[in-house]
């Protein structure tokens, strides 16, 4: 699955949703970053509860990130009217315009997800000098991507040593010769720990090392730069809807098939947090696989997973308040 947002692919998709809602007599609104629809049947009119997530994909995110958080919200919305059940509050489903660029999905059979790690993203700017591959000895060289690579390495295992994680999706380099070893490299640094504090030390750690690197094992050595494009702090989700997810999951798969955990990626919940009280539920990935073309969930966890959501949504409603 390939549905780039905002695409020709991304449009029939959200005529789609759009029919779908409407066949369902749900209020239909639509802002500059956001689709959701209003379910009818509510004893209270004020804020909804939302469910959903994106049915636009990364290019190769594969079939289940978002798509199966929005396809879920739908089926939940369809058994609402079919079984003309009435809420306290309203219901909403919700289809982001996809804004990241990370997703995240259990390798066991997880229903409750508490929160997420905090992570760093950085941009990393190493300037050696380019010279030919065959007239250049190695003690003159400054080889920018021979440092990145030991940089790298060193981020691997520093990350190790912390319990935490530190990756590098994107590289580019200068000038781009077969015959030359490049001057300049830009490379990014994606950095999660458990916790906070331990983001701080390992940022330390990892700075530390990346200099030592670039002065002692360089030859003639390179310069850095670090640039800081992103933070996120470790969140916790609010509490009243962490205990609704673990009593449906409960009532669904029973307590042997639930476990809670702390997402790795970064998901619309980030940011819907920091306004109102937001949970997520998790469905398991065959082999541990996620935001890949080769990820695959059984129609039938799919299916949980969406029974979840729907009881979820009514264990929130029936102790909500306001």
């Amino acid at each position: 699955m390939a549905r780039l947002p905002l695409d020709d692919a991304d449009a029939q998709v959200r005529r789609w949703f759009v029919a779908e809602m409407t066949r369902l007599k749900c209020k239909v609104v639509v802002d500059q970053m956001v689709t959701f629809r209003d379910a009818g049947r509510q004893k209270r009119f004020c804020a909804a509860h939302r469910m959903g997530s994106h049915l636009d994909t990364q290019p190769t995110g594969g079939r289940y990130d978002g798509i199966l958080g929005v396809m879920a919200a739908v089926e939940a919305m369809r058994t609402l009217d079919e079984n003309n059940i009435e809420t306290q509050y309203p219901v909403a489903v919700v289809n982001w315009t996809k804004t990241r660029s990370h997703a995240g999905r259990a390798k066991r059979e997880s229903r409750r997800c508490t929160g997420w790690q905090a992570y760093k993203w950085f941009t990393l700017d190493i300037e050696g000098s380019a010279a030919h591959t065959g007239t250049t000895p190695f003690y003159a060289r400054s080889d920018a991507l021979l440092l990145a690579a030991r940089i790298m390495i060193a981020n691997n295992a520093l990350a190790k040593k912390h319990n935490g994680l530190a990756s590098t999706g994107i590289l580019t380099l200068q000038p781009g010769s077969v015959n030359v070893f490049p001057s300049n490299v830009r490379m990014t640094v994606d950095v999660r720990p458990p916790s906070d504090e331990v983001l701080d030390a390992l940022e330390k750690d990892i700075k530390i090392e990346a200099e030592r690197l670039a002065r002692e094992e360089s030859e003639k050595g390179c310069q850095l730069k670090w640039t800081t494009d992103f933070v996120s702090p470790k969140v916790t989700f609010a509490p009243a809807c962490i205990e609704s997810v673990r009593a449906a999951a409960l009532a669904t798969v029973g307590p042997d098939a639930v476990i809670d955990m702390y997402s790795g990626a970064g998901h619309d919940s980030c940011s819907t947090s920091a306004v109102c009280p937001t949970s997520m539920i998790f469905v398991p990935s065959k082999d541990g696989i996620s935001h890949n073309p080769k990820e695959y969930t059984s129609p039938a966890e799919c299916a949980t997973g969406a029974q979840v959501l729907l009881h979820t949504v009514l264990n929130y409603d029936a102790q909500r308040t306001q």
